[in-house]
């Protein structure tokens, strides 16, 4: 079975950033463990880029966007085996 995925490269957060919901979207979009999806939520508020593959594009932008994260647009698909 082939799954797409896209890149989604996240450069940042605003005051509203809420952490705990962004991790729980990095578990479920990106299928990452906990300890993983944390690390990557802590990297963004480091100040870090933090380029992830994603399942669905549309959602994961959509979402990201209203928990605060700061999304750029150059999204590139894979195909996934």
């Amino acid at each position: 079975m082939t799954l797409d995925k896209s890149c989604v490269y996240l450069r940042g957060w605003r005051p509203e950033f809420n952490k705990i919901a962004f991790t729980a979207l990095m578990r479920e979009e990106v299928g990452v463990s906990l300890q993983a999806a944390k690390d990557l939520t802590d990297r963004l508020l480091a100040g870090e880029t933090v380029i992830v593959w994603v399942r669905n594009l549309s959602s994961t932008l959509d979402q990201a966007r209203s928990l605060g994260a700061i999304v750029l647009d150059y999204p590139r698909r894979q195909d996934a085996n």
